[in-house]
């Protein structure tokens, strides 16, 4: 006879199950499909922006979403709910603005350009949906699970912090084939990490997924 606690445990169990199949999947199949591609086809393929679209969709978002759906978990639970969303956009907005002010005043004195500018208007949008909410998700379902798994409800919780290093470590692919040691830790440890904090804390202050998407889309697009 199964017992109340041991179907919590059991739920504990594939919550973190979950989490760590996601990051395996991310960490260690993207570098490999990244290889394949290039000695196939040649780095210039894999710098296009649609093959590019593509990779991120599938190791970032396709994971996090077929388990949600396959686990029939609720959506609400990942903050897609309009409660709170007038909190979470104040709290968005508020850490966004730092690194907005900076990039102001990179674009007005230091000739910054911001990466998505020139995007042609079709391929815009989906980027827009892809790397902006959609990895808002992948970091808030990583911690959402983790913290779940591990019973944790401190604010900046295990699977706050853990989350935030791997996906600061997720995008050092971006330079593996380039390999500049300061630049990868200002731009894409650093840079990714503390923003990735954000979003995770955004997340469990409100419980909504609005303000974490809005955040990263104001720090990746502009």
């Amino acid at each position: 006879m199964t017992t109340g606690v041991d179907v919590e445990n059991m739920t504990r169990n594939s919550m973190l199950v979950d989490v760590i199949g996601n990051w395996l999947f991310t960490l260690i199949i993207l570098p490999l499909t990244l290889i394949f591609l290039i000695r196939n086809f040649g780095l210039e393929f894999v710098t296009n922006d649609y093959v590019k679209l593509i990779l991120e969709f599938v190791f970032v978002g396709m994971f996090p979403l077929i388990v949600v759906l396959a686990r029939r978990e609720k959506w609400e639970d990942y903050g897609f709910t309009l409660v709170n969303c007038r909190k979470s956009v104040v709290y968005g907005l508020t850490l966004a603005a730092p690194f907005m002010i900076l990039r102001v005043y990179a674009y007005l004195f230091l000739g910054y350009v911001g990466w998505s500018w020139n995007l042609n208007p079709l391929l815009f949008l989906p980027v827009l949906v892809v790397y902006g909410p959609l990895e808002a998700f992948f970091v808030i379902f990583s911690v959402y699970k983790m913290d779940k798994g591990l019973s944790s409800k401190r604010l900046v919780s295990i699977g706050l912090i853990f989350s935030s290093i791997l996906f600061g470590l997720m995008h050092i692919i971006n330079y593996i084939w380039y390999p500049d040691i300061m630049l990868i830790l200002r731009n894409y440890v650093l840079g990714n990490i503390i923003p990735a904090l954000f979003i995770g804390l955004i997340f469990k202050k409100s419980n909504s997924i609005v303000g974490p998407a809005l955040f990263w889309s104001l720090l990746n697009f502009f």
